[in-house]
């Protein structure tokens, strides 16, 4: 358990922000969280393991080019059309909820 939080907590480090609320709401969580996932799940399918969302493990039938496109695109909306701060929490609550259990995956 110690390994996930740590992930978690140098994910908050990386974003910059000075305080958690300024964290959470903030895009740079988003797109970082969007990477540590895709590169968690790239060493966790690697070792012979499953992607768990549906989607992504659609996506990733394809290739990782789609997987990537996918969490790419949805970092270029996030910046694009800057959601309001309570929307933006949702969004990096789901982007970084899958990082614990890959890094204890690992």
């Amino acid at each position: 358990m110690t390994r996930p939080l740590a992930a978690l907590a140098l994910c908050a480090a990386l974003t910059g922000c000075a305080s958690l609320p300024q964290a959470a709401s903030s895009k740079e969580t988003f797109a970082l969280c969007q990477a540590v996932d895709a590169v968690t799940t790239y060493a966790i399918v690697s070792k012979g393991g499953t992607e768990l969302n549906p989607l992504m493990a659609g996506l990733m039938k394809h290739g990782w080019l789609p997987f990537i496109g996918f969490k790419a695109a949805l970092v270029w909306m996030v910046y694009h059309f800057q959601p309001a701060p309570n929307v933006q929490t949702a969004f990096n609550v789901a982007a970084c909820a899958p990082i614990p259990y890959n890094v204890g995956n690992l």
